[in-house]
């Protein structure tokens, strides 16, 4: 039986991470839950040291309410 070693190229897959392509993904998507989520409800996706990442966040205090309430923000991510 031989084994099997795969060597990943770190510096390739944190570029792909954070490739245009990347963010124009996590943004429709984070955009698509930030509007399940209802008005109030904002997003933003950022770059970071080894991959892109989106934020969705209660932008206004009827939205905080609303969230700590009824835990929308879980709901629309956990669907």
């Amino acid at each position: 039986m031989s084994k099997l070693f795969i060597h990943l190229d770190r510096d390739g897959l944190n570029q792909l991470r954070n490739s245009p392509e990347m963010q124009s993904i996590l943004t429709s998507m984070a955009s698509e839950r930030a509007a399940r989520a209802g008005e109030g409800f904002g997003f933003e996706v950022r770059s970071g040291k080894e991959r892109a990442y989106a934020n969705i966040r209660a932008e206004t205090k009827d939205a905080e309410r609303k969230n700590q309430d009824n835990n929308i923000l879980v709901k629309v991510i956990s669907s």
